[in-house]
């Protein structure tokens, strides 16, 4: 069963990042109803061009980075540095790579933790990228 992507969940997650994702850009598109995701930033140096987003049943960890090369490497070095994303391949114009945190959401709290969950495990790969620590 997927989670209702409502206006008050998009309010309660305007919220949730304030308080866990500080200084991080998000989106919520709270006043479209058609809209039935939303995302905050991953990492800072590439604005959310790097995002966690859900979009009802998923989180999943997009890279958009328009570099292709950068998102390339960026992509293989996330892939093979943690077991909790799995990448799939839907590669568009705009989304260079995406992988999904394989457990599906079926409630609010299970939504908050999965985000807590994905951003402890990721974030230190993250900035070890940004900042050219990477073996």
């Amino acid at each position: 069963m997927a989670l209702e992507v409502t206006r008050e969940l998009k309010e309660e997650f305007e919220k949730f990042c304030k308080d866990e994702f500080p200084n991080k850009i998000y989106k919520s598109n709270k006043y479209d109803s058609k809209k039935n995701w939303f995302y905050v930033q991953a990492g800072n140096n590439y604005k959310d061009f790097i995002h966690y987003e859900f979009n009802g049943e998923y989180i999943y960890f997009h890279i958009e980075i328009r570099k292709t090369n950068v998102a390339e490497v960026f992509a293989s070095y996330i892939e093979n540095n943690q077991n909790l994303l799995k990448k799939i391949n839907n590669k568009t114009d705009y989304q260079k790579a995406t992988f999904i945190f394989n457990k599906q959401i079926n409630s609010e709290e299970d939504l908050w933790n999965s985000f807590l969950e994905i951003r402890d495990k990721i974030e230190s790969l993250i900035y070890s990228f940004e900042t050219g620590e990477v073996n």
